[in-house]
């Protein structure tokens, strides 16, 4: 889990997140541990990021260091891959082509406002998303291989109990067995029709 680091005053010490597991190690190795990244000393311990789930608007201001009330792209493209499992890449090439990012800024802006961040098809619903899959991943673990244990694989990506799975499943799982990111707009629609085109023949 990604952790911030403070200063003796409580304010974040450098804008950069650290596994917090790194960061206690880190505090046991040194009497006055440091940054490893920009080499500016902290206060033992690193903090927990908060969970955008369960604290919106706490997520919001961390982020949001000088009260702005916005959270701009070039931040975005540096934090979102600490926060959630996406590469960083992908990601500024997913912004770059403009979808991802009309969704999460509709006004036009360049920058994501408390309410466009809370919007029906915003950043949060994006975040939701991808951590409450992460947690799932955490728990359930990797998938076996297809082509070595297909009754294994079907159950790892059904839902608990249900022998059945939805068109949405399905592309969740093809995706992740293909590699493909859900940042790749062009890649998941052509699995997405691929999907629908065989839908009659599996259901």
């Amino acid at each position: 889990r990604p952790g911030a680091l403070f200063d003796e005053q409580g304010g974040r010490s450098c804008q950069h997140l650290i596994c917090l597991t790194c960061a206690a190690q880190l505090c046991r190795q040194q009497a006055s541990p440091k940054c490893p990244i920009c080499r500016i000393p902290f206060k033992a311990p690193a903090r927990r990021l908060p969970d955008p789930r369960e604290d919106p608007g706490g997520w919001f201001a961390f982020f949001d260091t000088a009260g702005t009330g916005y959270l701009d792209r070039q931040l975005l493209e540096k934090v979102l891959p600490a926060v959630v499992p996406v590469d960083a890449a992908r990601l500024g090439a997913a912004l770059g082509r403009g979808t991802l990012w009309a969704e999460w800024d509709p006004s036009g802006e360049g920058r994501i406002s408390r309410s466009a961040f809370c919007a029906e098809r915003g950043l949060l619903r994006w975040l939701a998303e991808h951590l409450a899959e992460l947690s799932e991943d955490r728990v359930r673990g990797p998938p076996p291989a297809l082509e070595v244990d297909r009754e294994g694989w079907f159950r790892r990506w059904a839902k608990p109990g249900v022998s059945e799975m939805g068109r949405g499943e399905v592309l969740r799982a093809v995706l992740k067995s293909a590699g493909t990111s859900s940042l790749e707009a062009s890649a998941v629609d052509a699995w997405r029709e691929w999907i629908e085109r065989c839908w009659l023949m599996w259901d």
